[in-house]
């Protein structure tokens, strides 16, 4: 369907298998992933593989079995791990990483993360300090099972997500991730925040049904 895209087929795929995601065609999403995402990913474009990752995080975060799939991104993401150059790529290099739960290059991401914000400036460095790293944080406390911590750290930015680029679709990633968590946190919040979830979700529905 979308071979003559080139740079966009797999980010064009990427938006199908999100729709089928969104209908609860689980099975057919990951076909998509499989045939498609997975195979474009190769080329190493961060793109794709922002493509491939995102998809990966939202299958989980819906419960479902991705088996091994994580795997093939880890070397991919590995030659990325200090580039730094989009605070919005280092919260899906930081996915790979806690999908594959690899303790070495998690350590050496938060490492390298902490580096760039003490040692640099500019636009980036200052959204990778207040929007990257919390955002990397919360996506690390998920996969430790922390989500009152998730939440704790969401919480404070969850207005401003936004700001760290991406198009709607894709930024809703990081919503879902603070709305989803809220909702399983074992412990009490406060009650502004679960209007908020509330509000959230029926403004991501509308949005699905409208593409």
């Amino acid at each position: 369907l979308f071979q003559k895209s080139l740079f966009l087929a797999c980010h064009n795929y990427w938006h199908v298998a999100l729709y089928y995601i969104e209908l609860g065609r689980y099975d057919e999403a990951l076909s998509y992933y499989d045939r498609e995402i997975k195979e474009r990913m190769k080329s190493g474009a961060m793109l794709d593989i922002v493509d491939a990752s995102s998809i990966l995080f939202r299958f989980e975060m819906e419960g479902i079995s991705i088996g091994n799939r994580w795997k093939a991104l880890l070397p991919l993401v590995q030659s990325h791990l200090h580039d730094h150059i989009l605070a919005f790529n280092d919260a899906h290099i930081r996915m790979v990483i806690e999908g594959c739960n690899d303790n070495i290059m998690r350590k050496s991401h938060c490492d390298s993360v902490a580096s760039f914000i003490d040692n640099n400036s500019g636009d980036n460095n200052e959204r990778t300090r207040n929007l990257g790293k919390p955002i990397c944080d919360a996506i690390t406390s998920y996969y430790s099972g922390d989500y009152h911590k998730v939440v704790q750290t969401l919480a404070p930015i969850r207005h401003n997500v936004y700001n760290i680029g991406g198009s709607n679709a894709q930024v809703s990633l990081q919503y879902l991730l603070y709305n989803y968590h809220k909702v399983t946190c074992t412990e009490n919040l406060p009650q502004y925040l679960l209007i908020y979830t509330d509000i959230y979700v029926i403004h991501v529905n509308i949005y699905f049904k409208m593409l």
